[in-house]
């Protein structure tokens, strides 16, 4: 037992360190300019700034004992505009030239200065880069009028890893994490609240796949926030027998136990798999590839696949460096790109070149990708060090972290198109023996994939995307570009789900839904134009967003730490007046905790409320605030809160923060003499929902999948195509008018002649 836990402390040391060195922030180069321009001094965003052409820069500034008003003085004597003081960290921010840095850092009081770089938001940039937010945002239009967008809703996605903090806001234990299980050994299944207690790897999985953002007012929430998760632990505690390998097996062995056609209450419909155990091609006789294949082939389970990150190895692509399970060709294997989406990160493992059975099939964003934060586990540690304070949220780089993107994407496919099957297609190849590998019938495709491949964005291997992207580009189905580093690129979550809605409308349309392939959905999508925008006439609008306040205190004495819930929302153009309302239970019993919340808005953005509600200790209730709105504004809502909570029996200390969640809900009353908005009405990383009850008012523009004027494949065709001859009904009727025409005249030219 001594020996076991040396082992463990050994590999918590050791992850730590693997860690600090690879939490993003990190620069190896610096640029000197100079005795007085030191590491120490600027940061190293503000040194590769300086590299740059640009003449002026805008700064934030740090004094030693806070800046006083002489500080204020010296900047503007120096050349320096000052833009605002900070109290929180005390700091200027000025605008000047960049010539002055270094007269700017020749003053001792100048303990630190760094760029100041505009609002970056993290998480929500994933989902922002794959178009996950334009799809959270568009309405679907069909037969059966207006519904509403796509998010998750109805699906369940198994993460397999080590573990999920379920207590975690944006997890909530059996809502959103319906399951959470660790493997006891020998099959045995332990359900808990938190199954992440070592690594916190799995957490941050989660959260990608669908995380609800409660803790970020919905900033950083996952790809499919509506969906489910069940949590599969086969990180082993110490007690477990069964080693690594025996508990990936076993993780995934309860899926297909739980997800077997006519026992799938769950709607299990995705399993994500951030990691791997061989780098191989497809070898379809291991235990675990067989696996694979039988969770899609016999119950209709998606697995998404990690490609690895031994990028580096061989970025050349002389010998491949993915996974051998990602490499099962019913298998979804992801490649990772940089956070923005403009290049494959180096990182990132590489198929062989020339053999594109060994390439990533697709890829999405992987590095510096916030998400949820296991409390108390190697990674929050490692982060902490780094300089993350954020108790919930963290930011890591991976192929781990591009594949849960694509997990959460696939489930919004389900939800859009519940009909998708194994397809036709073959997974591309090019090895020794075609005939073979494509005569085999498990080297097809699963529907989904073929989706995500077809909407894919192939980025060219040029200067502009960071001469990352693979050299050497082969021809896959269709003729479409791939390469062993991006497979055939970046996924589009708009244009995907747009297809998957295209395929399910056209099997509902057709008396033999077999009929019906992704290319039909493809071309119809195409044709059609079927993701579109328009103007909407409504006599009010609303927005609406959930969220969780949160007073942390992590048990040691330390401050407490309140979670940022900042939320932007655009008055859309024509309003005249909002009602802002805010709901929530101030006291649970069941939590042992009571409190209060309001909510402030900066209507004038000058960085103070310009409004706040009630702050009164009850039993929970409403908050309204009623207020004149002007169309184009851009109005900041804060959440403030007070409130006491008790310890819970039974309960670990991780989870002893009050945390009070709440809904927020804005109605704006249009003008009649309103103007169309230029962009659609929008909270940031928000859906809206207009309201249609009333057909005048202002004109706003929504995004919606236009799914009411597809026709099934051939039909159009048919009524284009020149007539060859006269219908026989018409032909008849033209045979009776003529009869009855010369009958007429008959009957008139004897009527006259009797005369």
């Amino acid at each position: 037992m001594r020996g076991r836990w040396i082992s463990s402390v050994a590999v918590m040391v050791l992850l730590i360190g693997i860690l600090t060195a690879t939490v993003e922030g990190t620069n190896e180069h610096h640029l000197e300019l100079g005795s007085s321009v030191t590491k120490n001094r600027v940061s190293d965003e503000l040194t590769e700034i300086l590299e740059d052409e640009s003449e002026m820069v805008s700064l934030i500034i740090q004094f030693k004992d806070g800046p006083t008003d002489n500080d204020n003085d010296y900047l503007k004597d120096l050349g320096f505009s000052i833009r605002r003081t900070f109290s929180v960290v005390p700091s200027i921010s000025v605008d000047g030239p960049k010539v002055l840095i270094d007269k700017l850092l020749d003053n001792d009081r100048v303990i630190y200065v760094e760029n100041n770089d505009p609002v970056v938001h993290d998480m929500e940039m994933g989902t922002h880069v794959i178009n996950a937010t334009q799809v959270w945002a568009s309405l679907v239009d069909g037969p059966g009028g207006l519904k509403d967008p796509i998010d998750g809703t109805g699906v369940t996605v198994c993460v397999v890893d080590t573990g999920i903090d379920a207590g975690h806001p944006d997890l909530d234990y059996q809502t959103k994490t319906i399951k959470n299980l660790f493997d006891a050994g020998n099959g045995l299944w332990i359900e808990a609240e938190n199954t992440d207690t070592n690594f916190g790897h799995g957490t941050h999985v989660a959260g990608t796949v669908a995380g609800n953002g409660d803790a970020s007012a919905g900033a950083r929430r996952g790809v499919a926030p509506g969906a489910n998760l069940i949590g599969l632990t086969v990180s082993l505690p110490e007690e477990a027998t069964s080693d690594l390998e025996d508990g990936y097996l076993q993780g995934l062995q309860w899926v297909y136990d739980n997800s077997r056609p006519g026992a799938n209450p769950d709607n299990i419909r995705v399993v994500t798999n951030s990691w791997h155990s061989t780098v191989a091609e497809y070898d379809p006789s291991t235990v675990l590839t067989q696996l694979i294949e039988k969770l899609t082939f016999e119950n209709n389970v998606v697995s998404t696949w990690s490609a690895g990150n031994d990028g580096r190895d061989d970025p050349e692509g002389v010998e491949l460096t993915t996974s051998g399970q990602g490499n099962a060709p019913i298998a979804i294997m992801v490649a990772a790109y940089e956070r923005d989406g403009s290049a494959v990160t180096d990182f990132s493992s590489r198929g062989r070149v020339g053999a594109n059975h060994t390439y990533p099939d697709i890829g999405a964003p992987g590095r510096t990708i916030w998400s949820t934060s296991a409390r108390r586990t190697v990674i929050s540690g490692g982060s902490f060090i780094g300089g993350n304070t954020n108790p919930y949220y963290l930011a890591i780089s991976g192929t781990s972290m591009s594949t849960p993107h694509v997990a959460g994407l696939v489930a919004l496919l389900w939800q859009a198109a519940p009909s998708m099957v194994i397809s036709d297609l073959h997974e591309d190849y090019s090895g020794d023996d075609p005939d073979g590998f494509y005569a085999d019938e498990k080297t097809v495709i699963h529907e989904a994939e073929w989706i995500l491949e077809a909407s894919a964005l192939f980025l060219p291997p040029d200067a502009d995307h960071g001469n990352v992207a693979g050299d050497i580009n082969s021809t896959g189905w269709g003729g479409k570009p791939i390469d062993y580093v991006q497979g055939y690129g970046i996924v589009d979550a708009k244009r995907a789900v747009g297809i998957a809605l295209t395929l399910e409308r056209l099997r509902d349309m057709c008396e033999d839904p077999k009929k019906i392939t992704v290319m039909d959905a493809i071309k119809a999508y195409d044709d059609q134009e079927v993701a579109d925008t328009y103007f909407a006439t409504v006599s009010e609008t609303e927005v609406m967003w959930s969220g969780e306040y949160s007073r942390y205190n992590d048990q040691s004495m330390n401050p407490l730490s309140l979670v940022n819930l900042t939320k932007y929302v655009e008055v859309p153009e024509g309003a005249q007046s909002a009602t802002v309302t805010m709901t929530y239970a101030g006291l649970d019993s069941s939590e042992f905790q009571a409190g209060d919340l309001s909510f402030t808005i900066d209507t004038s953005g000058n960085g103070d409320p310009d409004v706040e509600s009630s702050l009164s200790f009850n039993d929970g209730g409403v908050d309204v605030e009623e207020l004149q709105a002007t169309g184009g504004d851009l109005w900041t809502f804060g959440i403030v809160g007070r409130g006491v909570k008790l310890p819970r029996p039974f309960q670990g200390v991780n989870y002893v923060e009050m945390r009070i969640e709440y809904d927020i809900n804005i109605v704006f009353e249009m003008s009649e003499n309103g103007t169309q908005s230029t962009r659609p009405l929008n909270a940031v990383f928000a859906p809206v929902l207009p309201s249609y009850t009333v057909e005048e008012g202002a004109e706003i523009e929504v995004m919606r999948y236009r799914l009411r004027g597809l026709q099934l494949p051939g039909e159009e065709e048919d009524r284009s195509e020149p007539q060859k001859g006269a219908p026989w009904g018409v032909i008849i009727v033209i045979l009776l008018i003529i009869a009855a025409v010369i009958g007429t005249l008959f009957y008139l030219k004897k009527k006259r002649k009797t005369v």
